[in-house]
């Protein structure tokens, strides 16, 4: 009785195999050229909807066994060509599908790029090392002079006794505001005149092989041009402080900066002739808030400590004219000075 038994489950066995291998089928062909008729080995197969996949081989020619019965969608696709998909490829069972698949050449022709690289070619006439900081520039840092915009450059050092380019004394730097000295005459230095950042048009930085024009810069020469009065009306001022109501000694240092510009046509000129004038002021106690003797003016008796109300005061004021007397023809006239 078990033998009868045992015989039935093999039986049963065996026609389950059966059943299943009648539910697949294969696919064969070859991928070609559709325009010379070569085959194209490496082209990728895919059954769309499934997981099965191939690749031509050297021959062009490939095999994909065990497909499910059905109908299906055959994907081709290679670089170079064009992609193609075939619907309607049926698998029957326990046969073989031929298919033969022909690609056409995919050709982009793209437009013509052109890329231009310009660079400044090198002047054997000038040796020379220089910076130009502008006036958008200058906008854009937060700097209140001269010596401030100067020290933010490459191989400028800014201490306690002015500006060292690379490296050289401080007095070894020439200083020019609109192409005139501004040499201190005692100290050599050029800082006696304070240029705010509001009145700087450009200032031309050289840190080395300054031409014969500027004879007095051995390490380098920093030129500042001050602004010139344009066609529209421009007022703008700026207030610093770093104390609400009455200082004190432990919350700051009893500072207050300010600055204030015009810039504007002349009337009754023809925006032929234009003002541009800037003022700031900057007074603080520092870090020893200790009562230094005062200084006392000749000329405000009245009150003789106007100029320097606290331990440390500075002054300074920009003043310019412009004058376009015909065409190609221009006259300026500047004043700058400190205290």
């Amino acid at each position: 009785m078990n033998l009868v038994y045992k015989a039935l489950a093999m039986l049963a066995l065996l026609g389950s195999f059966e059943g299943s291998a009648q539910k697949i089928g294969t696919l064969r062909g070859s991928v070609r050229d559709a325009e010379t008729g070569e085959v194209l080995p490496g082209a990728g197969l895919t059954i769309v909807g499934t997981y099965l996949s191939a690749v031509t081989d050297a021959n062009g020619a490939f095999v994909l066994a065990n497909v499910p019965v059905g109908e299906f969608s055959v994907k081709v696709q290679m670089m170079g060509y064009g992609a193609k998909q075939i619907n309607g490829v049926r698998i029957q069972l326990g046969q073989t599908t031929s298919l033969t698949v022909k690609l056409s050449s995919d050709i982009n022709e793209l437009q013509t790029v052109t890329v231009v690289g310009k660079k400044t070619a090198v002047d054997l006439e000038r040796a020379g090392s220089e910076r130009l900081i502008g006036i958008d520039e200058l906008r854009q840092m937060n700097v209140r002079n001269v010596e401030d915009a100067v020290a933010t450059q490459a191989g400028v050092t800014k201490t306690t006794d002015g500006l060292q380019i690379r490296g050289a004394r401080v007095y070894e730097t020439e200083y020019l505001v609109d192409g005139i000295s501004a040499q201190d005459p005692l100290a050599g230095t050029g800082f006696g005149v304070n240029v705010q950042s509001s009145a700087i048009q450009s200032i031309q930085v050289t840190t080395s092989g300054a031409s014969a024009e500027f004879g007095g810069g051995s390490s380098g020469v920093v030129s500042t041009q001050i602004r010139e009065g344009g066609d529209q009306l421009e007022v703008s001022g700026r207030w610093q402080r770093d104390y609400l109501g009455q200082p004190t000694a432990a919350s700051s240092f009893f500072t207050d900066r300010g600055e204030a510009t015009l810039s504007t046509p002349v009337p009754f000129t023809n925006k032929r002739l234009t003002l541009f004038t800037s003022a700031s002021m900057g007074l603080s106690d520092a870090y020893f808030p200790t009562v230094a003797r005062q200084l006392h003016s000749s000329l405000f008796k009245a009150n003789d400590s106007i100029w320097a109300p606290r331990q440390d005061n500075q002054w300074s004021h920009s003043l310019k004219f412009g004058l376009k007397a015909w065409k190609g023809a221009k006259f300026t006239l500047s004043n700058q000075h400190s205290l």
